[in-house]
């Protein structure tokens, strides 16, 4: 045995939650009185006495507010932001004479003063994440009942507490609640006692040491442990500051073995206190660009939780609850847990030990702007309980890291100071100033921060790998990568779910989805909408992780998120923890592990004949080398399968297993492809898939029993249909099929007669928004709203959607399409393909649909059909033939538009006809900026920019020549740009410049426009393509009178600022082939 004197840090071996084995205790939990002070008179009155009168009752811990105490608000049933009261007599038991009794509280939100038999006891508690107790021993009487008073405060103070994350309810929810959400009791010492132990394990040899700190009188004290196994065997006894365990099991997430040490305070043969505590034999280590767990090389492959406890509001404080949460969550194969901002309670912890799962919690700083706010006691309370939840959780195996909070960009000058105080109370675990970095440098090894043990990186959140092959590739990094937040794509939600809602949250952002979907007559599709974007949501998920698990230099990602966020529909369960049908464990598993195998070689679409060469590759992040593999390779349905021994793959690599030729076999029509691969070592068995589509080799156009005419834009790429150029005259024939991008007067006069339309280019002519393949990002928005597709059963799709949905095989028709929104329209068309939107907006869209009109009927498509790409893409070629042979039947759709709307809007949008000539081909002068921003094309193009910060800034460039032999009234030119920052001041605008003068003046919108000039010689269309926030992005006619153009001649053309003290700007895109469109 080891004496100790009092007041002073022993080094023994310890774990996990230290509990308080041998002091006598009163556990509190339970019912209390308790009373809402709206007027702040409780102290005044005197409620801490027992006489104050007291109705109500309450159970602690927990949330008020979810208890039914407060008014209704439209988020919640119950809410109140102020001051509780909770009241309770507890009896002290005689035998504690000549203890020293502490009442403990395990935390409450926000602050708390306490009260016993009427005397107020220290400070009131600031901070919500730290315990507290104090002592009571002067003020009851062992044998006598006591009266317990606790005053919550929930209304945040932000003088003194800027904390803020997804405890609190933050972000679009904004909702304060209040209550003692830890356990509350009375605990019985001596004269002496044991506090704050800290583990530190050992690997060579397994060995722990701790450090515990002894209080009171702890003079002639001496020390003994006693460690057990899961069994209660005992297996390693001593006084000594290092205790080795022989035959030790290591925890990991796949073994999560626990000890527990039994640690006494011995004086005399006299046992004066006594704690027992779970501990986990592992260590973390950060070597180079890796991050080891136990010596070897750990692959986090995690997710993202935000905290949402739709039944108790405040996270409750019951391991049940999480045990159950983390072993659904295991399920689907997660090892790893990032927490936005926040802490949970210490059963979570437990939980998380017994399961398996890495817990990287934050300080509960949500955003910059939250620490941005704190001044001096504020700042000090972030010190505070930062070293305060390190000291109570840091013995918790489970625990990876300490973070600081989200998304501290830049890191902020605190940093320094909290890094300190981590490594000095926690030598163990890295830390990290900010779960989220972005910009330039950081894979790079150019930037770093001393603050940061690792790197915890948001990679590009506009695309996935299909249109960014780059996304996850760099070299060698300074320190691991972890992608942080990593997809957050959006389901659209399950509507049944609003009657899960019982509780205190009112479903508010989900029952007016169900409103405008009865409204819009589609309420009976909310179940497949639902479907089918969970399975595009699972989809671009297994793209982006596989895509990073290439990557031989990543450490890890977080899925965004497991469960839905409050008011959005990002997780694989709902707000319940109900799993999303199409999102189950199976279906997670195999890109989500320790072991996933991966594909090179195989593109989306193919055609037949094709060769390709695929390669299997697996990313093994088991606990051991990969010895002896088999692998099957399976083409489904072609009979191709490659069997084989796979060389010794090294724990912790990404390394090729197998290549696989393979000569894909024509077909008379499109095919689904699926490759199958399974691996098989030792135990360790794992299974992945892979489809793709393959068209025929040649599409053969339709043998159609109508003329087929084209556009003038689109003549040359439907030349191999067999189309003819629109016939002279006033008059068309109304016995033919059209292909335009738009339609003029003339093709609207013979539709009305009986022809058929099909029309490519919807934008202008309708309501529209660019379409992404992707889903929406975090909650969506406007030009962002994508969720899945719907594809109804048609001759058009049949043989390429058999499942109702545009999977991978749609992704270039989807990627940058025209979705057309239908609310509005005078009538509703019938939907071939329909735009799934996300639930904010929840409005009815079409990629794809059709009408009657007057006695003909029209094909609208805004997908994305490629047509000015050098390569001819199989799917657009296979879609456009069957719309020509579906317009060929003069089909007669269910839904009807009036002839007269369509004619309306052609007359007021229609641009100037064709031919059209390009309007750039070479930059002159440019006296503002060039930026990148998104395109018509690109989401990262070039722009030459005159912005309206000074008059006179200048852009300048020149036209393609006109054809020597031109002849015409009008020459009309075609050129890409945009203009934007519409909420910048308004000033005088631009001017357009034609061959050096000032012809018009314009300024920014985001709507289709016409400006003219005063003599009606120039025009200036503007056809936004893609709509922005603040931007309008698209096409730019300029038709010119004759006399201004010279035939084998270019024309200069420029904009100019004519205002001053405005961001807003007009930007050219140096494309000189837009006029090919």
């Amino acid at each position: 045995m080891r004496k100790v004197a009092s007041g002073i840090w022993l080094i023994v071996c310890l774990a996990a939650t230290a509990g308080a084995a041998g002091r006598p205790t009163l556990h509190l939990d339970g019912t209390w009185q308790f009373r809402l002070d709206s007027t702040e008179a409780g102290e005044k009155e005197r409620w801490f006495e027992a006489a104050a009168p007291f109705k109500d009752t309450i159970q602690v811990p927990g949330a008020w507010d979810a208890q039914g105490f407060g008014a209704e608000t439209p988020k919640l049933r119950h809410n109140f932001v102020g001051k509780g009261w909770y009241r309770r007599q507890v009896a002290i038991p005689a035998g504690w004479k000549g203890k020293r009794l502490f009442l403990t509280v395990g935390g409450v939100h926000r602050y708390a003063k306490v009260w016993v038999n009427g005397v107020a006891l220290g400070q009131e508690h600031i901070g919500y994440l730290s315990p507290f107790e104090h002592e009571i021993t002067q003020h009851v009487k062992p044998g006598e009942a006591a009266t317990i008073a606790i005053c919550v405060d929930s209304r945040q103070r932000w003088d003194v507490d800027t904390l803020a994350g997804c405890f609190d309810i933050i972000d679009e929810m904004f909702t304060s609640w209040g209550g003692i959400w830890g356990h509350v009791a009375i605990e019985a010492r001596g004269d002496a006692w044991l506090e704050d132990p800290f583990v530190q394990p050992q690997l060579n040899p397994p060995a722990c040491v701790v450090s515990a700190r002894v209080n009171g009188k702890g003079d002639s004290a001496t020390l003994s442990l006693e460690v057990l196994d899961a069994d209660g065997r005992t297996v390693a006894q001593g006084a000594g500051p290092r205790v080795e365990i022989p035959q030790a099991r290591l925890w990991s997430p796949n073994h999560p073995a626990l000890y527990t040490a039994r640690l006494s305070l011995v004086r005399g043969g006299e046992v004066l206190d006594q704690v027992e505590t779970r501990f986990g034999l592992r260590v973390i280590e950060i070597k180079g660009p890796h991050i080891l767990l136990n010596g070897k090389r750990v692959f986090l492959h995690g997710y993202g939780d935000d905290g949402v406890y739709p039944e108790t509001m405040a996270a409750p404080s019951d391991k049940a609850v999480y045990l159950k949460r983390l072993k659904l969550i295991k399920s689907y194969g997660f090892n790893y847990v990032r927490h936005h901002s926040h802490f949970l309670p210490p059963e979570y912890y437990d939980a998380a030990d017994e399961v398996g799962m890495l817990v990287s919690p934050e300080l509960p700083i949500a955003y910059l702007h939250y620490y941005q706010k704190a001044k001096g006691p504020a700042l000090d309370l972030y010190k505070q309980e930062w070293a305060a939840v390190i000291r109570r959780f840091r013995n918790h195996p489970c625990i990876l890291d300490w973070c600081m909070g989200n998304e501290m960009w830049d890191g902020v000058p605190l940093a320094p100071d909290l890094y300190r105080v981590a490594k000095e109370l926690d030598p163990t675990r890295p830390v990290i100033d900010s779960n989220g970095l972005s910009g330039g440098g950081w894979l790079e090894g150019k930037r770093d921060r001393p603050t940061l043990d690792f790197f915890v990186y948001m990679f590009d959140l506009r695309h996935t790998p299909l249109e960014r092959p780059d996304r996850h590739r760099f070299g060698e990094p300074k320190k691991p990568v972890i992608s942080h937040e990593m997809g957050n794509f959006i389901t659209f939600p399950r509507l049944d779910q609003i009657e899960a809602f019982k509780h205190n949250f009112k479903p508010f952002w989900l029952t007016p989805v169900r409103e405008k979907m009865a409204k819009l007559g589609l309420l009976g599709e909310a179940e497949l909408w639902a479907r089918n974007s969970e399975r595009l949501y699972l989809l671009c998920h297994k793209l982006n992780i596989e895509d990073l698990r290439k990557n031989p230099f990543a450490s890890g990602h977080q899925w965004w998120l497991f469960q839905d966020y409050w008011t959005g529909s990002n997780g694989i369960v709902d707000a319940y923890f109900r799993p999303k049908a199409e999102i189950p464990p199976e279906r997670v598993r195999p890109f989500v592990g320790d072991i996933v195998l991966l594909l090179d070689g195989l593109p989306p679409v193919c055609r037949g004949g094709q060769s390709l060469d695929l390669r299997l590759l697996v990313s093994n992040f088991s606990e051991q080398a990969l010895a002896g593999a088999t692998f099957v390779v399976r083409a489904a349905g072609l009979g191709a399968e490659k069997k084989g021994r796979a060389e010794d793959v090294e724990q912790g690599a990404v390394a090729p297993i197998a290549e696989m030729p393979l000569k894909l076999p024509d077909t008379q029509a499109p095919r689904r492809l699926t490759l199958e691969a399974e691996l098989s070592a030792g135990e360790a068995k794992t299974f992945n898939e892979w489809a793709a589509w393959v068209y025929p080799a040649v599409i053969p156009a339709p043998k159609l029993a109508a003329p087929l005419f084209a556009g003038p834009e689109l003549i040359r790429s439907l030349e191999w249909l067999g189309a003819k150029p629109l016939p002279g005259g006033q008059k068309l024939p109304p016995e033919a099929v059209y292909v335009m991008n738009q339609p003029t007067s003339r093709v609207l006069d013979a539709v009305g007669e009986g022809a058929c339309l099909v029309m490519l280019s919807p934008q202008g002519l309708f309501p529209t928004e660019r379409n992404r393949f992707k889903t929406g990002w975090w909650l969506g928005g406007p030009g962002d709203s994508n969720v899945g597709t719907v594809v109804y059963d048609n001759p058009i799709t049949r043989a390429i959607a058999p499942d109702g949905w545009c999977d991978i095989g749609w992704h270039r028709l989807v990627e940058g399409s025209q979705a057309v929104i239908l609310d509005n329209l005078p009538s509703q068309p019938e939907v071939l393909v329909r735009a799934i939107e996300v639930h904010r907006l929840c409005r009815s869209k079409a990629l794809l649909f059709q009408a009657r009109l007057g006695k003909g009927s029209i094909i609208v498509s805004g997908l994305n059909l490629g047509l000015t790409h050098p390569e001819r893409w199989p799917e657009s070629q296979w879609l456009l033939a069957r719309m020509v042979e579906h317009a060929a039947t003069f089909p007669k759709p269910k839904g009807e538009l009036p002839l007269e709307f369509l004619r309306q809007r052609v007359a007021a949008m229609q641009p100037p006809e064709g031919p059209f000539l390009s309007g750039f081909q070479r930059l002159i002068k440019n006296e503002g900026e060039t930026d990148k921003w998104v395109s018509i094309r690109e989401d990262n193009a070039t722009y030459h920019i005159c912005r309206q910060t000074a008059v006179g800034h200048l852009v300048e460039w020149e036209t393609a020549p006109l054809p020597a032999d031109w002849k015409g009234a009008t020459a009309t030119f075609v050129f890409a740009g945009g203009i934007g920052w519409v909420d910048q001041p308004r000033t005088k605008g631009f001017a357009f410049l034609v061959n050096g003068e000032e012809a018009l003046t314009f300024d920014v919108t985001q709507d289709r426009s016409v400006w003219r000039s005063a003599d009606k010689r120039v025009a200036l269309h503007f056809v936004p393509m893609r709509p922005m926030p603040q931007d309008g992005i698209g096409l730019f006619y300029v038709a010119l009178a004759a006399d201004l153009v010279t035939p084998g001649k270019p024309c200069t053309f420029g904009v100019r600022s004519n205002g001053s003290a405005s961001r807003r700007w007009f930007g050219l895109n140096p494309y000189a082939d837009v006029s090919e469109r």
